[in-house]
């Protein structure tokens, strides 16, 4: 479910594709990791792909030292939980702007209804309940996904709302130019996508313009690339303080930025798809070390 079509196959064609389930065994996995491989992605679409007590797969770190004893460099081993309260609870914890929504603020505030679950937990369905309740996920109204989220007022938010785990209520952050980014991340490379898009809810396809600018990290800095523009800096530290804190190695970042200048990440995704297929991203990307 994640590979044609997806960042991960453009990047890496010649990659061999194991597909995953819930209950693949450790033994499974290892059997079938080619002799001469070098590198293992955990590429797994799902929000929550692991905890203290489950995973995929559900012995992850007797398959993480396996791995390690072969000499297999593991990517995305960290990056296992991309809820969007999980998400903004780590900004919190990290000091950045966060854009988590509180009942008791002013009546007036406009704010999004969202589901915790990437994607409206679209992919999550497909998963027993037992494997739903382990990993801590909690599927919101079927209908419910990035097609309809409702921008609304504070007080017009039902109240059963702000407790249900499956939902995530976020203040709603705007800017008059129709302004948001998106950053690709591979190791040290990053692009970062800045779109002007009209639409409440920003989608790439759906741009009226955009540009790109490519950076390296160093010394725990994103840096311009040779021949690229500078981004805004704020939001590159931003992503320089995030990004190792989630454990992302590979996969991309939403940010969306307020009139006054201030970004909010807003959503973070292991497995992207990639649309766009901008060659000056593979590019970019195809450097990393």
């Amino acid at each position: 479910m994640a590979w044609q079509g997806f960042l991960a196959q453009a990047l890496f064609p010649e990659a061999t594709r194991l597909r995953a389930r819930w209950d693949d065994t450790v033994e499974a996995v290892l059997a079938a990791i080619p002799a001469d491989a070098t590198q293992f992605l955990f590429h797994i679409s799902v929000t929550v792909s692991a905890t203290a007590s489950a995973g995929f797969p559900e012995r992850r770190a007797e398959l993480l030292a396996a791995l390690a004893q072969r000499g297999i460099k593991t990517i995305n081993e960290r990056a296992t939980d991309f809820s969007k309260p999980f998400t903004q609870a780590l900004c919190a914890e990290l000091g950045l702007p966060v854009a988590l929504a509180r009942r008791d603020m002013p009546a007036d505030t406009p704010v999004i209804v969202k589901t915790a679950l990437n994607h409206g937990g679209k992919i999550e369905r497909y998963l027993p309940p037992d494997v739903l309740a382990r990993l801590g996920m909690h599927l919101a109204d079927p209908g419910m996904g990035p097609h309809n989220y409702q921008v609304m007022r504070a007080d017009y938010v039902p109240a059963p709302a702000w407790d249900d785990p499956a939902l995530c209520i976020e203040r709603f952050i705007w800017n008059d130019a129709g302004r948001y980014h998106r950053a690709y991340v591979w190791r040290d490379r990053l692009v970062l996508w800045e779109g002007i898009n009209p639409s409440l809810i920003k989608k790439t396809f759906g741009d009226v313009s955009s540009r790109t600018s490519r950076f390296v990290l160093v010394d725990g800095r994103y840096r311009p690339a040779p021949g690229s523009e500078a981004g805004p800096e704020a939001l590159l530290e931003q992503l320089a303080t995030f990004l190792p804190a989630v454990g992302l190695d590979f996969g991309t970042v939403d940010a969306m930025c307020g009139n006054e200048g201030r970004h909010y990440i807003v959503d973070v995704n292991s497995t992207p798809f990639f649309r766009s297929r901008a060659p000056d991203i593979l590019d970019q990307l195809g450097g990393a070390q």
